[in-house]
């Protein structure tokens, strides 16, 4: 069992599609890897969101500040390894989507298995088992006693899911979603382990416009999957998952601009001048 289980995780394959939108919830696929079973999302999710308020406590109780050595050690290693993940992936994933594009055209890219044969299955996987490593950034802000916003939780729980869906109906326009989020982490990644060695760039609300960016984009090049051939380009559960995606997708997009505003509007930082009457 030990020996099976290590050459799953090896293989890094999700294993066989779901064709029916059922089979999306339960473990009525099979062969799958173990950590696409249909109760990790749920289970570590409602774990993580319990954590959150007893790590607070804790650092609270235990006056924590995230100054000590060992603790900027850790973070700036989680911090280096996502971005070093990211990279790697976005100089894997983006080339071989350009190739299949050129070689076999938009209806291969969009409409078949044919890249997700080809290598998108193992990066989808790798993507998706990321979120939960994505997890510990709620638990660097605990340790320093900042308070996650709503936006955060939501956008670390829920992503779990869209790509959890991704992976288990193969549906193809991941390329867009891992290549365009691995391009901004890969730069959101960084500038947070360059923060940790006291190096510090002014344009952090860039990283939070590319953030914005990649959902317009990923919507939009997302959506002819739903029209092409007409509209026989995807199976029900791949049209289902790419829904999902989309409805928290857009969701995100609203709660990112709604902290942009907040955040770097200048005009909403500036004290109220009180008319005369």
């Amino acid at each position: 069992m030990l020996s099976q289980l290590l050459r799953a995780l090896a293989a890094a394959d999700g294993g066989a599609q779901a064709v029916r939108p059922l089979q999306l919830l339960t473990a009525a696929v099979w062969p799958r890897h173990p950590l696409m079973h249909p109760l990790l999302p749920p289970v570590v999710i409602a774990a993580y969101l319990l954590s959150v308020p007893l790590l607070s406590a804790l650092c609270a109780r235990l006056a924590t500040t995230g100054k000590c050595v060992p603790f900027r050690i850790a973070a700036f290693a989680h911090n280096l390894a996502l971005a070093l993940y990211s990279g790697y992936t976005a100089v894997n994933i983006i080339p071989l989507t350009v190739s299949h594009l050129r070689h076999h055209g938009v209806l291969s890219l969009y409409c078949s298995n044919a890249l997700w044969n080809a290598g998108l299955s193992y990066w989808s996987f790798l993507f998706y088992l990321s979120k939960y490593v994505e997890l510990l950034d709620t638990h660097l802000l605990l340790v320093k006693q900042k308070k996650p916003s709503y936006l955060h939780l939501y956008h670390h729980a829920l992503t779990i899911y869209c790509a959890y869906w991704l992976q288990l109906s193969h549906t193809s326009v991941s390329f867009l979603f891992v290549s365009l989020n691995a391009s901004v982490h890969t730069i959101m990644y960084s500038y947070y382990a360059l923060t940790l060695l006291s190096i510090r760039f002014p344009f952090k609300h860039l990283i939070t416009t590319l953030q914005m960016l990649q959902f317009v984009v990923g919507i939009v090049l997302a959506l002819p999957m739903f029209l092409l051939q007409n509209a026989q380009c995807a199976l029900l559960t791949q049209k289902l998952a790419l829904s999902a995606i989309i409805l928290h997708v857009l969701y995100l997009l609203y709660l990112f601009a709604n902290f942009y505003n907040a955040t770097y509007n200048t005009n909403n930082n500036k004290p109220k001048k009180i008319k005369s009457l």
